[in-house]
Order: structure tokens, then C-alpha cells, then sequence
């Protein structure tokens, strides 16, 4: 049954990663990639689509200075049938920055393979050990289409 469970949370991954940006073209040395903090996200019970279809969560994170550029949604890790995921920036390097707190809402698009529970966790920061925290946490039932 765990592998089973596994193999459910790799393919619901692969269409997570499908849907967003999980590579970014670090080649040039003008900026570099950053997580932006998730403040909230919002799922509402019936935005929640069957097996198959697009289900919309909306996102909002949290940009820092005026240099940060939105790129997309990345998985950055699962165990099992928790997806770990975070809200990705570029942000160039330049004395031109200026600190701004302002916050953004994107949509993130996920359309499951198979029925089951997922967890998504959102980054949200680092501890005091620079280790990553992902306090967010929405749980979400895809069921399959009712004929």
C-alpha cells in the first residue's frame, strides 16, 4: 500500500511539475533564485476539480525590493504523499534595488492523475538555522469523475 501511495504522489508530482516552473536558467550571473515567503493560500472546497481536471489555488507571496521578478511555482521536495513547494523569484543584481515589502497573488494550476489525500506545504521562510519552514499546509481530496 505505500508503494502504491508513493506511485500516486510521484505522478500527481509530475503533473504539478508539468503545470509550473521547475527550472530556471541560472547561466547568467546577473541575478540569482530566490524562494518568495507564501503569506496565504486560498482553496475554496468546491474550486476543488475531479481526476483529470484543472483545480486553481490561488497563491500570495510576499516580494522584498523592487528587483524581484515572479517565475512560477516549484516542487522542491515530497515525502510521500506530501508536496513540498515554493513561490520562485529572479532577482537581479543591481545597486538600482530598492526594499519594498508588497505582496502578489498568482494562480497555481494542478491537475491530478489519480483519486487520494495530498498535502501541499508552502514555503514560508527559514528557521535561525537557515533551515527551510514550510508552515502552510492545505490538504486536498481528488476524487474521480462522477459519471
Amino acid at each position: 500500500m505505500k508503494t502504491i501511495k508513493q506511485l500516486s504522489s510521484l505522478a500527481f508530482i509530475g503533473l504539478l511539475g508539468l503545470t509550473t516552473f521547475s527550472c530556471l536558467d541560472d547561466d547568467n550571473q546577473d541575478h540569482t533564485t530566490k524562494y518568495l515567503e507564501t503569506m496565504l493560500v486560498d482553496i475554496k472546497q468546491d474550486s476543488i476539480k475531479p481526476v483529470g481536471e484543472i483545480t486553481k489555488l490561488n497563491i500570495t507571496y510576499r516580494h522584498n525590493n523592487t528587483c524581484e521578478t515572479f517565475q512560477g511555482f516549484a516542487n522542491v521536495g515530497i515525502n510521500y504523499d506530501t508536496i513540498y513547494i515554493a513561490a520562485i523569484a529572479k532577482e537581479t543584481l543591481s545597486n538600482d534595488c530598492k526594499s519594498s515589502t508588497s505582496t502578489k497573488t498568482d494562480v497555481l494550476e494542478i491537475t491530478p492523475k489519480k483519486e487520494g489525500d495530498f498535502y501541499l506545504k508552502f514555503w514560508t521562510g527559514t528557521d535561525s538555522n537557515g533551515k527551510n519552514v514550510f508552515k502552510i499546509e492545505k490538504k486536498l481530496t481528488f476524487k474521480n469523475k462522477v459519471q
